[in-house]
């Protein structure tokens, strides 16, 4: 009996991430995002473990362009869930967003190598080589993004992907392209309920 006690004591002591969680996705819906930044910070502290806050609280930062505060959440996210492969996405998109292309590819090519079915490390490994003058690498990741690309909804990176590979071969000019969104990897404001604890589901960044 003196052991459950304890116990249930000590899970009151330990605060849960769900109240956190709430207050983000309740703040983002008003379109406060410094207090959005803050609760997910809060939850992070409550469950590192939680994969979701890290995801949010990394979107938050890609939209106020604090792109190496996102590479930083997004590098706990890995540490903290390395068997969530996705990780190592979102690590690479916002490398990249931050200007740290060959650190970008090698994040891209570590999650190509976990999910080599997903196209999305394809194309953001070829927009890295590009950026790194690697006309060769991006030229074959551009290909392998073609050859592995079947959703409808990616259309329009299909012909970019086209495009690039066009200028490429005609010049040995490697020039930025318009910048692709991080494709259905980071959370959106809304909350899907699953046990009664909110969680953030996924749309594209803006």
């Amino acid at each position: 009996m003196r052991s459950l006690w304890v116990l249930t004591l000590l899970l009151l002591a330990v605060p849960s991430w769900a109240g956190p969680a709430d207050e983000a996705l309740a703040a983002e819906a008003k379109g406060d995002l410094g207090s959005a930044t803050a609760a997910w910070l809060r939850a992070i502290e409550a469950e590192p473990s939680r994969s979701e806050a890290y995801e949010a609280l990394g979107r938050l930062q890609l939209r106020a362009g604090q792109f190496d505060d996102a590479v930083s959440t997004f590098e706990r996210l890995v540490t903290s869930a390395p068997e969530y492969a996705r990780g190592s996405y979102r690590l690479a998109f916002a490398l990249r967003k931050a200007g740290r292309y060959r650190e970008a590819a090698a994040a891209y090519q570590a999650y190509a190598g976990a999910a080599p079915d997903d196209p999305d490390a394809q194309f953001g490994l070829a927009e890295s080589r590009k950026q790194l003058g690697d006309k060769t690498g991006a030229l074959a990741a551009y290909r392998a993004y073609l050859a592995l690309e079947r959703r409808p909804s990616e259309s329009k990176w299909v012909e970019r992907a086209r495009q690039e590979i066009a200028a490429l071969e005609r010049t040995d000019a490697v020039a930025p392209g318009p910048e692709r969104p991080l494709e259905a990897a980071l959370p959106s404001t809304a909350a899907a309920r699953a046990d009664g604890v909110a969680t953030a589901t996924v749309d594209p960044d803006t």
